[in-house]
């Protein structure tokens, strides 16, 4: 029995009304079910595949060609032996450029009896020195291209400044210069012969002119 306002209503007025409450509600429920519900979904990228065509692959194939080149040109020139020069050309090469040679070879194997000095030549000036000696073999050049090697890290940690070339052995060369104190200071090394001068920064030109001329310097 349900009390409304204080009147007891009977049971089939009660399942009358249970009644109409429940249709009422399905009625509802079907009204909603009715509406549509529209869901906005995000737009998905379109997938793009890019076809290589035939000037593709040949711009491909170029560049690694190009790449391919360069690579060897490069392990080439490092491994490919320098000819070392005469005593004879050194010589000729300092008279024709207006310098007078002259030859130490006694006093340098007197001084140096260990280092397998067979050859030197010797050009000093006032403002540039120049220096060429050829050993009984490649490892003597090198010990005495070592030892020249210290004097110029000695000088480098002094002024702190950096050698232009490192110093790296390629094939049966190696080479270093170095710009410090208001002094330029070239050493080279190929196979058994060995190159070094010094002179005041602003000769750099000359010392440069005749390396080159016999050579001795880097490709």
């Amino acid at each position: 029995m349900f009390a409304i306002r204080g009147c007891f209503l009977s049971d089939d007025v009660e399942a009358s009304l249970h009644f109409s409450a429940f249709s009422m509600i399905l009625v509802d429920i079907i009204e909603k079910s009715k509406q549509r519900v529209v869901m906005v979904l995000p737009k998905q990228k379109k997938s793009y595949q890019y076809q290589f065509t035939v000037k593709d692959y040949i711009k491909v194939f170029a560049a690694y060609a190009c790449l391919g080149g360069l690579i060897f040109f490069c392990v080439r020139a490092a491994s490919t032996p320098k000819e070392p020069t005469t005593y004879t050309q050194v010589w000729d090469t300092l008279v024709a450029h207006g310098y007078s040679p002259i030859d130490r070879t006694d006093f340098y194997q007197e001084a140096n009896h260990n280092m397998g000095i067979t050859k030197n030549i010797t050009c000093k000036e006032d403002t540039l020195w120049f220096e060429f000696f050829t050993f009984a073999d490649s490892q003597c050049a090198s010990s005495a291209y070592g030892n020249l090697t210290t004097q110029m890290n000695a000088i480098e940690r002094e002024y702190q400044t950096k050698s232009a070339d490192t110093g790296e052995v390629r094939a049966n060369f190696e080479v270093r210069s170095l710009t410090a104190g208001g002094k330029y200071y070239y050493l080279m090394r190929i196979s058994d012969t060995l190159l070094y001068a010094y002179c005041e920064e602003e000769r750099a030109n000359e010392i440069r002119s005749v390396a080159s001329e016999l050579g001795y310097v880097m490709d």
